[in-house]
């Protein structure tokens, strides 16, 4: 995009804050989840390894995008 492109994005937003809500509380739902994770593997609630807290949270960061992606 060019710095044109954003300008006019940004006053579209402005008029109609709908634009971007979507998208802010989605991407707020995914870092939640991560939050989460993380939570979990820290007050040992689950298997606690470091390989296994990475896997979890690459596979949940995996899915999350790719639905956030597409849309759905």
């Amino acid at each position: 995009m060019t710095p044109d492109e954003i300008k006019a994005f940004l006053q579209q937003a402005k008029e109609d804050p709908a634009l971007i809500k979507r998208d802010t509380d989605e991407l707020d739902d995914i870092l939640l989840g991560v939050i989460k994770l993380e939570k979990k593997h820290l007050y040992g609630t689950g298997t606690t390894s470091a390989n296994r807290r990475r896997e979890q949270i690459e596979k949940y960061l995996d899915d999350a995008l790719q639905d956030f992606v597409e849309g759905e």
